[in-house]
């Protein structure tokens, strides 16, 4: 940061000038017309010197004032670039604006001066009212001067605050500045200069012209009021172009730096004339190029980043799609083995559905085979129940022979007759034990337990027939000798009780074919039913197998598809590999380009 600059060193350089160049020559002005000498002189000067002492009320007030405002910048617990934005263009509109403060307040203090001035030289040199004319006369000679010059050494020597660096970074458009242009300038100089002459050259005139100038020492008052003019002059031509050219030399430098890259320097607003609101115009553009350097670097940054990043991704990618492509080849192998799977369980399904078809109508086959046994059975029974209706009455009719041997005769032939029934009988018996064999035969292994039936019977059957025999035999013999008839009776008696209990047997042995005929035949429905059950699954097999056959065959084409997009995703990952190493050079090549320029934060 610059060096710090003090009011009361401002102000007095400011006061020193108007001194220097204006107070001498209004003085030499007043004592020319008013003719002064000697002691009139001195008195003269006393007055000018209490006016001075007494203006010095306004730079006091300007001292004050430009502390209280140096105060706020430089004193303060919170930095001056931490404060709001909206103080801190505040305080620079105020500190723009003290030029122009101060050229008024100048003209407020020289009024006051001069009419004080006025009041004392009356007082001490006596004399008409009309000399106080010259006072005013004095007055709107120099206040032009004196306003143009007092601006002119404000901006000078507060230069130091306007091209402070926190200053120069307060953002503050040229609509809210009070301007005073180059033109405004030139043309208040040229003004004021010629006021000047102007003034001073017709009030010499009149004065010669009313013969009241002391010819003697006019030539060397007028040559040094000629001399002070001159200096005026030189003066104010000094401030203006040394207010231009340091404007235009900063400009230089802004403008040198920005050829170099440098974005970090400011130009400073150092007047408010068109080359200070040219400061506004290029701290605008160099901020507008702070910020597009600032966004490219950050752009270059994340395209750099992206780049590298995209890279990464698609090399990743890369290695996916391999692994997708070789996960599809395995996929592709699994299928066409699941395919043929399929159609292998498919055509098993089928063959399935065939022999559950033959086996149900066997199973029906057989179903009717048990009922005929059932019936076989149920007429067995019958015959059975008959036959043994039948021995409990040849048993009663032996029971007669026993009791009436002397009808041996007439019970012989009934035994007779009951021998050829039994006969009969036991020719029926096996004539139904030949067909429950057949039929036993034809079951197969359910009929096993019929057939021991059968052949029980049929043994039975023997047995009753040869028993027959063996009684007609008892019988002849009865007839040939009635002796033995009572032996022959006890036989015939202990013959009837084997075959009741023959029959009782067969008997039984026939309700056990008939519990079993009725059991197989519910085992045989039963397992009709399963048939069935098993028909209608091998439908479903066959229907389902059927259309995963189809979803197979959609799902290998989608894996077909899946393994060229695989191989089209995998060339595009290559072209965008390639495209990312472009990017990340390019981003590179930004980045080194940018580093050319030194950016503010």
């Amino acid at each position: 940061m610059p060096g710090r600059v003090r009011p009361f060193s401002v102000i007095a350089k400011l006061e020193l000038m108007t001194y220097l160049l204006t107070v001498p020559l209004a003085a030499l002005f007043l004592i020319i017309h008013l003719n002064y000498a000697g002691e009139q002189i001195l008195r003269f000067l006393q007055a000018v010197l209490v006016a001075v002492l007494f203006s010095f009320l306004f730079p006091a007030y300007r001292i004050i004032q430009l502390k209280r405002l140096l105060d706020y910048f430089y004193v303060g617990s919170t930095p001056f670039n931490e404060r709001p934005q909206e103080d801190r263009e505040r305080f620079r509109r105020s500190l723009l604006d003290l030029p122009r403060r101060y050229a008024f307040i100048v003209i407020l203090q020289w009024t006051t001066g001069v009419a004080v001035a006025a009041a004392v030289n009356q007082i001490l040199n006596p004399g008409p009212l009309t000399q106080a004319l010259y006072f005013a006369v004095a007055l709107l000679m120099v206040i032009p001067m004196n306003w143009i010059s007092q601006y002119y050494f404000a901006e000078h020597f507060l230069s130091p605050l306007f091209t402070d660096p926190e200053v120069t970074r307060i953002t503050l458009g040229p609509a809210r500045i009070r301007r005073i242009g180059l033109f405004g300038r030139i043309f208040l100089s040229l003004f004021s200069i010629s006021w000047l002459s102007l003034i001073m050259t017709g009030s010499i005139l009149f004065s010669i012209y009313r013969n009241k100038l002391q010819t003697e020492s006019l030539e060397i008052f007028l040559l040094l009021i000629f001399i002070f003019a001159v200096v005026i002059i030189f003066v104010n031509a000094y401030f203006i172009a040394s207010s231009l050219s340091q404007n235009i030399r900063r400009l230089g430098d802004v403008l040198h730096d920005l050829g170099e890259g440098n974005l970090t320097q400011l130009l400073p607003l150092a007047s408010t004339d068109e080359s200070g609101i040219l400061s506004f115009r290029v701290n605008a553009l160099i901020d507008r190029l702070n910020q597009m350097m600032h966004s490219i670097r950050s752009e270059a940054q994340s395209m750099e980043k992206e780049s590298l990043d995209l890279k990464h991704r698609t090399a990743s990618l890369q290695a996916g799609m391999v692994e997708q492509a070789a996960l599809a080849e395995q996929m592709s192998a699994s299928i066409e083995e699941i395919s043929a799977s399929i159609a292998g369980a498919s055509e098993i399904a089928e063959r399935q559905k065939e022999h559950a078809d033959h086996s149900a109508k066997m199973l029906h086959a057989l179903n009717e085979k048990i009922r005929e046994i059932h019936s076989v059975s149920e007429k067995v029974k019958r015959s059975s129940d008959e036959m043994h209706t039948e021995i409990k009455q040849g048993a009663a009719t032996m029971k007669e022979v026993q009791n009436s041997i002397l009808a041996a005769e007439s019970t012989t032939i009934d035994i007779q007759d009951t021998a050829d029934l039994i006969q009969e009988i036991t020719e029926q018996l096996n004539l139904l034990s030949l067909n429950a064999s057949i039929e036993a035969a034809r079951a197969g292994e359910a009929g096993k337990g019929f057939a021991v039936v059968a052949r029980e019977i049929n043994t039975l059957g023997t047995r009753t027939q040869d028993n027959a025999r063996a009684i007609v035999e008892l019988i002849s013999r009865a007839v040939e000798a009635s002796a033995s008839s009572r032996s022959a009776n006890e036989k015939g008696q202990s013959s009837f009780e084997s075959i009741s209990r023959l029959v009782v047997t067969s008997t039984a042995e026939s309700d056990r074919l008939a519990t079993t005929a009725d059991s197989q035949q519910i085992v045989s429905e039963k397992v009709a039913e399963q048939f069935a059950g098993i028909i209608t699954l091998a439908d479903q097999v066959r229907d389902l197998t059927s259309e995963q056959a189809r979803t197979i065959r959609e799902f290998a084409k989608g894996v077909e598809q899946l393994s060229e997009g695989s191989t089209d995703l995998a060339t595009t990952t290559d072209e965008i590999d390639r495209f990312a190493e472009q990017l990340r050079d390019q981003g590179s090549r930004l980045m080194k380009e940018i580093g050319l320029f030194r950016l503010r934060s």
